[in-house]
This record gives structure tokens, sequence and C-alpha cells, in this order.
């Protein structure tokens, strides 16, 4: 569609033409602010042959009374006059925010220099409109450029501030990765220090035995940490793909515990599964999902006392497959939970006594699920335990 003629003879008839080829006119509320009456005549006038919207015109005559009806409604644009009496328009502007202000602003001035411009510019306002310019065609044309400019400052606002959350997120995530190796390499430290000083001494061999066994837990919780971040930033990658393929459930959990045994051996616990009497085929990705199984009972195992138990079941119901984790331990509130399902969110009570998780190992969890077309839950109870379910459909369209 071609645009309105500009030339001001027959434009009326022009707009008129081009208003009928419209279905539908998109709504426009608009505070008119405006003192004097024949300049607010024109602008209604000229709003009113609008090609492009439909016009809900509202006006104040007054600084005052335009900060109340703005805090009465809320308009899509605002037509500012420069001059309100004795008042300048560009401070109603200024105490609007400005340039961060939600509503664009288009200023009817009668001047054209460039300094008004300029107090204008830096005051805030999108656009401006000469008085002595005032047809429909060229209204419509700054009205749309104006809302245009809005959107477009609108959305780079949030594309910094999206970049900004996610330098704030980075910057907690280092912090809390640097605590995570920081604890077990204190520990190492202090039990190297005292292996010292245990064979110097020639002190009960049982205690340099312990002291090796914490050794080699920490160890264990280290190598995990980089593990899980690795798998983290795999999980965020853009182009990570998965490989489906048809596997029983069944044996991708006995793999997991046998990968996992060594460090349940380490806490003196024991793990117990409860399989599917038949094969419970899937279509998953093998890395993914045997990492899936191995966090879910790696937390288990953490958040369980030495010589606590884990339980695994498998089973099937209606169109899914279920894997669940259940463990004896310390359990989570609500709030930990929704904690623990955060990366690199804490799922431990630093002080308590008991052990503190890294804040990957879940939102991975989570992650890979998802992209499984299956869910992860969770149930947990203070100081009973915490039980985990995998759930993932037995097929894929």
């Amino acid at each position: 569609m071609k645009p309105p003629d500009k030339s001001r003879k027959g434009d009326v008839v022009q707009l008129d033409e081009v208003r009928s080829q419209r279905s539908e006119l998109a709504p426009l509320a608009v505070l008119l602010v405006e003192d004097d009456e024949i300049d607010a005549t024109l602008v209604e006038m000229a709003l009113q042959k609008s090609s492009w919207f439909h016009i809900e015109l509202t006006r104040a005559r007054t600084m005052p009374e335009a900060q109340d009806l703005l805090r009465m409604a809320s308009f899509d644009l605002m037509l500012l006059d420069f001059w309100l009496g004795d008042e300048n328009g560009l401070a109603l502007l200024e105490s609007l925010g400005g340039r961060h202000s939600h509503l664009p602003v288009i200023l009817l001035t009668g001047y054209t220099n460039q300094d008004v411009q300029r107090l204008g510019h830096n005051a805030g306002a999108l656009s401006f409109l000469s008085k002595d310019d005032m047809s429909a065609n060229t209204l419509d044309t700054v009205i749309r450029s104006t809302l245009h400019t809005h959107n477009l400052e609108r959305e780079l606002r949030a594309s910094i501030k999206h970049r900004d959350d996610a330098l704030r997120s980075q910057l907690d995530m280092f912090a809390s990765i640097s605590r995570d190796v920081e604890r077990p390499l204190q520990r190492i430290s202090d039990t190297a220090r005292d292996l010292r000083e245990a064979a110097g001494e020639q002190k009960n061999m049982k205690n340099v035995a312990d002291a090796a066994t914490l050794i080699s837990r920490d160890i264990v919780d280290l190598r995990n940490t980089v593990l899980l971040l690795l798998d983290q930033a795999r999980a965020g990658g853009q182009n990570a793909e998965l490989r489906f393929e048809l596997l029983d459930l069944n044996a991708l959990a006995e793999k997991a515990l046998r990968l996992i045994n060594p460090q349940i051996v380490s806490r003196q616990q024991k793990i117990a599964i409860a399989k599917s009497e038949l094969p419970i085929v899937v279509m998953v990705d093998e890395t993914a999902m045997l990492q899936a199984l191995l966090n879910i009972v790696d937390n288990a195992s953490k958040f369980s006392a030495d010589g606590g138990r884990v339980f695994v079941g498998l089973s099937v119901e209606g169109g899914n497959a279920v894997v669940s984790v259940d463990d004896q331990g310390r359990g989570m509130s609500e709030g930990e939970v929704q904690r623990a399902l955060q990366s690199f969110g804490k799922t431990g009570i630093e002080g308590d006594g008991g052990p503190e998780a890294n804040g990957l190992g879940l939102s991975i969890v989570a992650d890979i699920m998802h992209h499984h077309s299956g869910r992860l839950d969770m149930q947990s109870v203070p100081n009973e335990g915490t039980c985990v379910r995998l759930t993932v459909p037995l097929s894929r369209e």
C-alpha cells in the first residue's frame, strides 16, 4: 500500500482513502498536554484523520492536570507542548524519567531552532513536531516513527539488563565454585598436616587410615565438582547434540551404581536397587541419562549419614518409565528444594554439621530430563529424607 500523498492539497481525501483500505486501526491512547485551544483543536483534527491508529484522546491543559491523569490512567503516547503558560513542559518530561520513561513523548513546539531540540532531547523527548506542520499525514508519520524508536530502545534496555543479569550470575557462579573447591582443599591440607604429625609421633595407625579416607573423599568431591561444571557448560551450550537410541533403563541404572559404588563404600553406606521384571526400553542419550542417574544417586549418598541406605527403584507408570531414588538423610525444606533445582543453588546449610552440595547436579538433571521430554520431581521432609523421581516417556514422537 502506498503512503498518502505528502502534499497539503487533497490531503484529507488521500488519508480517507487509505483509511478505508485498512480493515482495522490500531488503538492508541494519547495524552495531549496543550494549553492553547486553537493548537489543541488542530492536533485533535489531525489525529482524527489518522490512517494507522484509532486515537483515544485525553487532554490536559496544565502540568498538574497531566500528572493527575498519568496517575489515574495509562497512555501509549504523550504529545507535550513546549510551553504551558509560564511553565516549561520539559519539567513534566523529566519528572516521568526522561528517556527511560515507559511513555514515549513527542514535543510540540513553535520553535525550530537547534537549541530547543537539544533541550528536548536531553530531557528525554523522542521526536519533535512543529505546530506549523500540523497535518494528519505528518503527525501519523511522526507517531509511527516515535513508537518504533521507543520499542527499539525498550528492547535494547531489556537486552542490556539480560546481559548484566547473566554477568552477575556468572560472577556468583565463579564465587560459588571457588568456595566449593576451597573447602575440600582446606580439609585436604589440614588432614595432610595431621598425617605428618601422626607419622612423626607414631600414633595409632587407625588415625592415619581415617585421615587417608577423608583425603580420598575430598578428592572425589573435587573431581565431581569439576565434572559437574563441565556438564553444566555442555548443557547450556546451544550446539550440544544428544544421540538418542533404544536402551534398557534397568541396565543403565546398574551401570550407574557400579560406577558410583566406590564412593558409596567409602562412606560405609549401602545401596539397594529394585529393578523391573521386564526390560524398560526407552529412547535416550546414554551418556546424558547415565549422568542424570549418577547425579541423583550422588546427592542421595552425600546427604545420607555414614552407614546409611539409598534405595533405587525402577518402574513403568502409564506411558512413562520412572526412576526413583530415596534416601533417609537430613532432608530439605521447601525453600531448600527450590534452591537445589537452580544452578549453583545450595542444598545444604553451612554450619549445621551436614554436607553441602555444589549446587550443580540437580539443575543439570532437570535440563537433561527436559531434553528427553521428561521431568524431575522432588519431595523432601527435613530430618526424614528425600525422594527424587525421573520420568521419561517410553516412546518419543
